[in-house]
């Protein structure tokens, strides 16, 4: 019997390792799924396939995400959140988020930020925002863009 074989410790790939690969190498995701099924039955591997279309992603470096975003926190905290650009207030969420900007914006203008509690739609997704975020999504709401 073969010894099983294991990367970084228990698992072949790091938590987020396929969903990272598959969102850049669009387009292969049928094709490397028996690669997948495969590592897990001949080496006895964990890991599982995303699913299709899922619109989040995992984040690249989740350490370095974290800092930006405490970074982002303390620029806007340090000039006030009503004294706050657009873009710092943007900035924050969107690193909160993980999603791009453009796309926070346009659901968070869309969203009207006057729920209790705000819940942005993207997709087939919907997004509860936690306390943390309301603040600075109701602000990022009623700028003049």
């Amino acid at each position: 019997m073969r010894p099983r074989r294991q990367l970084g410790g228990d698992t072949a790939w790091s938590a987020g390792a396929i969903e990272r690969y598959l969102f850049d190498k669009l387009g292969i995701h049928n094709s490397f799924s028996p690669f997948a099924t495969h590592c897990q039955k001949a080496n006895g591997w964990d890991g599982s396939m995303p699913m299709k279309g899922v619109g989040v992603r995992a984040l690249a470096d989740p350490a370095r995400s974290a800092q930006k975003l405490r970074d982002a926190i303390k620029k806007v905290d340090g000039i006030g959140l009503e004294n706050a650009s657009e873009n710092d207030l943007l900035a924050t969420v969107s690193l909160a988020l993980a999603l791009i900007n453009p796309v926070v914006l346009a659901l968070v203008k869309q969203c009207g930020a006057t729920a209790e509690p705000i819940v942005l739609s993207h997709s087939h997704e919907h997004i509860k925002l936690p306390d943390q975020l309301m603040s600075y999504v109701r602000q990022l709401a009623y700028k003049p863009t």
